[in-house]
């Protein structure tokens, strides 16, 4: 602490450094989330990556209800699906992406990140789930 003039010059210093870091991290960690999807009720394992998509998570609204537009094969928010059936109502963004690509709700994508979709080229889809966006 002797490099610096007085406590309040380190302190500021200190306090830039961590917002900067806690900024950098915090966008960082929200960018790599992404769903893993199988094509099969069984999920995605290891030797059928290839026919696996991931889907980036919703960090606000992903463990909230979600609505299956069964019409369009897209999942949004219950929120901003008002009018969503209760029979096209699902526990989570999860499990309603897991009607779309696997047929079951349950297990739903599992968790994993966009370094890991990468690594093994794994196609990606819009947030929303419709397979006409999938990519590699």
């Amino acid at each position: 602490m002797k490099f610096f003039k007085s406590k309040l010059s380190y302190d500021l210093v200190l306090i830039f450094f961590l917002t900067l870091n806690l900024i950098g991290f915090s966008g960082a960690v929200r960018a790599e989330k992404y769903l893993l999807c199988g094509p099969d009720e069984d999920g995605c394992y290891r030797d059928i990556y290839v026919w696996c998509s991931c889907i980036p998570y919703d960090e606000l609204h992903g463990e909230q209800p979600y609505c299956l537009d069964f019409d369009e094969l897209r999942c949004h928010p219950l929120s901003s699906m008002p009018g969503c059936s209760p029979s096209l109502t699902f526990k989570n963004q999860a499990s309603c992406l897991g009607v779309i690509f696997q047929s079951e709700p349950t297990p739903g994508c599992k968790k994993t990140t966009r370094m890991f979709c990468e690594r093994y080229r794994i196609p990606n889809c819009d947030m929303d789930g419709y397979p006409e966006s999938c990519r590699s």
